[in-house]
């Protein structure tokens, strides 16, 4: 029998409800391969974890995470860490391919293949050179991280990309060409409970139950949220996932009266979670090219449980909503007009028959866009590696 194929996944970070790890792993773990995903300790998270047949292996370095200044933690990790995939991790492991996690693992998969020969994807779902932070940096510094970025994805087995709009943009700035994996969602699974009333007596006592899956942070337009519906009566917003620092927390004081908080479930429950709730709200602002050309994981996990949803009028956002194979599943507005958005909000669950619409919709619609078609291709992809 033939030995199963080692993949290293190399993420940046401690692997919390990655949805797009977890999925991408799953689904060549069930393919056959052996996947092992490496990643950085976290207080309080186990150091070896298994989800099915995948390992976690989080590494650890009890100096930097004592140390009381976050910032220079994080500069001073990314080393340590690759001294030590590289020296000790990597061929203790021997890996037949690198599935490296955004640009700040490239330079593992770079040289991996220099030191062991070993291939490696370049998985970039987000538009490195199109995020927020990039836009404070230099003319010198852009042009610097777009030369490694090119560099290191020329090299690379195959480069993936979360949708069509940055596939595109990433081919006019580089001239390679990835292949495309949507961040599409897992169909629901019927039987399983994963919000319970009584653990969250809100969703028994609210009549009309809004959504927003994902992080409490700026520029995701959870604040145009609770402004656009303050004194609706009846109407509570519920955010799945988890306050960032200061300022999530300080959201959640300011409009306790209509804001309620649960804490992020496992990647392969959300959209299960998700089956409780009227009215999914998948809103992104236009902070940055990355986001305005994205198709965000919330909006399929929204569209695969079968929620109405409303979500920013960017262009690959309108297309899944709007002008998808069956009909829309939602309405798209301005992400950064209160008004608009209470208007739209108010009129959908003024009109049951239209939200009704919507769900039929979802359902049909989830039968031709779940991740099943992703992970085929995904798989397919793999194949062609291994030649």
């Amino acid at each position: 029998m033939a030995k199963a194929r080692k993949i290293a996944w190399i993420l940046h970070g401690p692997y919390l409800n990655e949805g797009r790890v977890y999925k991408e792993s799953q689904t060549l773990s069930n393919a056959g391969y052996e996947v092992t995903i490496f990643a950085t300790w976290k207080k309080g998270l186990p150091l070896i974890q298994n989800e099915g047949d995948v390992k976690i292996v989080r590494l650890a370095f009890p100096v930097l995470c004592a140390l009381k200044v976050p910032v220079y933690a994080v500069r001073l990790f990314m080393p340590l860490y690759t001294l030590r995939l590289l020296l000790f991790e990597l061929r203790r492991y021997k890996p037949d391919v690198l599935h490296c996690m955004n640009f700040a693992t490239l330079h593992i998969g770079y040289l991996s293949k220099k030191l062991f020969n070993i291939p490696y994807v370049y998985d970039s779902h987000d538009l490195f050179v199109g995020q927020i932070f990039m836009s404070k940096q230099s003319v010198t510094m852009r042009k610097w991280y777009m030369f490694l970025e090119k560099f290191f994805a020329k090299r690379a087995a195959v480069v993936l990309q979360a949708d069509e709009g940055r596939s595109k943009h990433f081919q006019k700035l580089y001239g390679i060409t990835p292949k495309v994996i949507l961040n599409k969602a897992l169909v629901p699974t019927s039987s399983k409970k994963v919000l319970s009333e009584d653990d969250y007596p809100m969703l028994k006592t609210s009549k009309y139950k809004l959504v927003s899956v994902g992080a409490i942070i700026p520029q995701k337009g959870i604040k145009q949220l609770v402004e656009a519906v303050a004194g609706m009566n009846n109407v509570r917003i519920f955010i799945l996932g988890s306050p960032i620092a200061k300022w999530g927390y300080d959201l959640l004081e300011r409009y306790k009266d209509q804001l309620s908080w649960i804490p992020a479930v496992a990647p392969g429950d959300v959209t299960s979670a998700l089956t409780v709730f009227d009215l999914g709200v998948s809103f992104i602002e236009n902070a940055c090219l990355s986001w305005y050309l994205c198709t965000p994981t919330k909006m399929w996990e929204l569209i695969m449980s079968g929620t109405p949803q409303i979500a920013s009028d960017f262009p690959d956002i309108r297309k899944a909503i709007i002008e998808n194979e069956v009909g829309p599943v939602g309405r798209v507005v301005d992400p950064a007009d209160v008004g608009e958005i209470r208007r739209n909000i108010q009129e959908m669950l003024d009109n049951p028959d239209e939200m009704e619409m919507y769900r039929k919709n979802c359902l049909k619609l989830r039968q031709t866009c779940g991740w099943d078609t992703e992970a085929g291709k995904l798989i397919e992809i793999y194949k062609t590696i291994f030649k």
